[in-house]
């Protein structure tokens, strides 16, 4: 059993690692591992419409497919070359 996969057994959380809306953007970071305001807005604001935004969210319901989303969107990546911002 994978980490994430014993955390959705104790709780729900938000899942903002991989390629998405956010970390695609390079305008959201000031350099690799340090993100603008900006992108810590739409996190916050995403964890707080979370009915609105529910891809973010991981739970023992959803798991499965997000591994499974994980694991495609891993392999496109690889495959195209993608470099994050």
């Amino acid at each position: 059993m994978s980490f994430i996969e014993k955390l959705t057994s104790k709780s729900t959380f938000f899942d903002f690692i991989g390629i998405n809306e956010i970390s695609s953007n390079r305008l959201n970071f000031h350099e690799t591992s340090h993100d603008r305001s900006i992108a810590s807005d739409k996190i916050i604001q995403t964890i707080f419409n979370s009915e609105k935004n529910s891809n973010f969210v991981v739970n023992k319901n959803n798991i499965d497919s997000v591994i499974g989303e994980k694991k495609v969107e891993l392999s496109k990546a690889r495959m195209n070359n993608y470099k994050y911002p």
